[in-house]
């Protein structure tokens, strides 16, 4: 994300030059309203051939809104529209644009698994793509001021799908209406209608993600007094706070700021809290000359923190990141997590691994096992300093994962507890965006997903699609089921497929989606666009009476 940022706001005038490029342009019937953003949009490479060489009040078509949208969603990142894969993504289409726009979450197809892509927009339709894209553009929707939509007398033609997305565009003045005072959502949108669109949404965009970086922007975190978070850092900082995990001392602060060792343990505490359910207060000890601080005291109760050679603590000095790592892992420890070691796990794999000085390796490779640590750019950075939001972000992986695997570890067989790790590894991710065709880390689709948290336990689902991976676990795993009773026989940590409806052709139900069952009746999946990577009951819900079958890899040993 770091390097997106950077491309786009330093090399802004290099962009088009990434993006392809059609002929010299030659359209017609362009308005005087629209003369500006359709230039704009033409210098920077935005604009397809057919509108490039086409009449500009001609209706848009669903091909032509879909180019726009790839091109300049490939701008925030290497400017590349290739997809990743050759599989096309809908029937009656294998344009690679479409396919790539596709895979990365911007379009959807027909239930009939169709894009229909001569097919003409209508202007809710292209109010949700819009919405869509800039969400995947980093923009904080949710974040985003919204309009009720009373100035437009046709509001009530809106349907249902496309409200969400009209709010917030005629909100933050993109959606503007004509001069009538309607925005006739069910006409279809003109060529300039919609490019003056895309306009306005990529330079709010652009200049949304600048003064994010510059801490110039409110946002519900500053609303509060939190300044300095980095875009990589919002959505977990947000939900540090969201769930009561961020203590007093640091409710208005730069999150950019190093974080001392008394801040840490101000979270230590509260985190241990939230966690156990308890409110701990100190035995009344003091243990160190310089502070006599409740939440240092406490964390030397419980064995997270020690003082230094002269009998201090020196609760307001920095922490590099592997004293960091060191203390997240006794603070693990503390809250009845197990391990202490992962020898499995190779620092080597990280171009600087070789720095980690030996009281850090073992609390490290424990971090890095459990995706707390992921490094950056390859990097684990041991000795640098460590921000409050590097520090947040930090415990907030470690909070869930410990209390994910408190919750679902059962007393059993020999594994257990490496069902309990899976389960726990899967839970971090809960609140990740979904995007069709990834795999991780930072994004997932429902059979990328798996994938991605299999593989951290050297388990190699091998096929990227739920239908594949149910058809290799009947050959591969230990057991799979239909839906009959299944609730019964599963263990946290199989796979759960589901079924859409039969084919019409063959009435045969195919498998079209995957998760993680957690046990308890819950399960994490990839759901889909709008809700990430998320937890879902199979009592009685839609899921559950789609349930087909599970796949076990961790099997019972003796």
């Amino acid at each position: 994300m770091k390097k997106r940022l950077l491309a786009l706001l330093l090399c802004g005038a290099m962009l088009a030059a990434c993006i392809p490029m059609a002929s010299a342009a030659s359209y017609w019937n362009l308005a005087d309203w629209a003369k500006d953003d359709v230039e704009m949009m033409e210098s920077q490479g935005f604009l397809p051939e057919s509108i490039l060489n086409g009449d500009m009040n001609a209706s848009i078509s669903r091909k032509e809104m879909c180019y726009i949208a790839a091109y300049i969603f490939a701008s925030f990142g290497d400017g590349s529209v290739t997809p990743s894969t050759t599989e096309n993504a809908f029937t009656d289409t294998n344009d690679p644009v479409i396919n790539f726009a596709a895979e990365n979450g911007i379009v959807s197809g027909y239930e009939d698994n169709t894009f229909r892509p001569d097919q003409l927009m209508t202007r809710q339709e292209f109010f949700k793509t819009i919405w869509t894209l800039m969400g995947l553009c980093y923009v904080s929707i949710d974040s985003l001021q919204k309009s009720d939509l009373s100035q437009f007398s046709d509001v009530g033609d809106v349907y249902e799908y496309a409200l969400e997305s009209a709010r917030v565009l005629a909100g933050i003045g993109i959606l503007r209406g004509s001069d009538d005072g309607k925005i006739h959502p069910q006409d279809t949108a003109s060529r300039q209608e919609a490019v003056v669109m895309f306009a306005r949404s990529y330079t709010y965009t652009v200049n949304w993600i600048a003064a994010k970086a510059e801490g110039g922007m409110e946002s519900d975190l500053q609303r509060y007094g939190i300044t300095g978070v980095s875009p990589w850092a919002v959505r977990e900082v947000t939900e540090f706070k969201a769930k009561g995990l961020l203590p007093k001392s640091l409710q208005s602060c730069n999150m950019s700021d190093g974080i001392t060792r008394g801040q840490m343990c101000s979270i230590a505490v509260l985190a241990y809290n939230k966690a156990k359910g308890t409110t701990l207060r100190p035995s009344g000890g003091n243990y160190f000359w310089d502070t006599n601080d409740d939440d240092v005291n406490i964390c030397k109760e419980l064995g997270i923190v020690d003082g230094s050679d002269d009998g201090g603590f020196h609760p307001n000095d920095p922490l590099t990141r592997e004293q960091f790592f060191k203390i997240l892992a006794k603070f693990m420890n503390a809250v009845g997590y197990p391990r202490t070691d992962y020898a499995n796990v190779n620092l080597n794999d990280f171009a600087d691994g070789y720095q980690v000085a030996d009281f850090a390796k073992a609390p490290t490779r424990m971090l890095v096992f459990i995706g707390a640590v992921k490094g950056s750019d390859g990097l684990l950075e041991p000795t640098r300093g460590t921000s409050i939001q590097e520090g947040v972000v930090l415990f907030l992986r470690c909070y869930k994962y410990a209390a994910a695997w408190m919750l679902d570890h059962p007393n059993g067989d020999a594994n257990d507890e490496l069902r309990a790790d899976l389960c726990a590894y899967a839970s971090i991710f809960e609140g990740y965006p979904y995007v069709y065709g990834a795999s991780g880390p930072n994004s997932f689709d429902c059979s990328g997903f798996t994938m991605y948290v299999y593989k951290n336990f050297g388990i190699n689902l091998k096929y990227h699609g739920a239908q594949e991976q149910f058809t290799y676990a009947k050959e591969k795993a230990y057991a799979y089921g239909k839906a009959s009773n299944v609730l019964d026989e599963m263990k946290p940590g199989d796979l759960v497929f589901f079924t859409g409806q039969a084919s019409s052709t063959t009435n045969i139900y195919e498998v079209t989606h995957v998760g993680i069952y957690l046990g308890d009746g819950r399960f994490i999946h990839a759901a889909n666009p709008s809700a990430g990577v998320k937890i879902d009951s199979l009592v009685g819900t839609y899921y559950g009476n789609r349930l087909f079958g599970y796949a076990r890899y961790i099997v019972t040993q003796g």
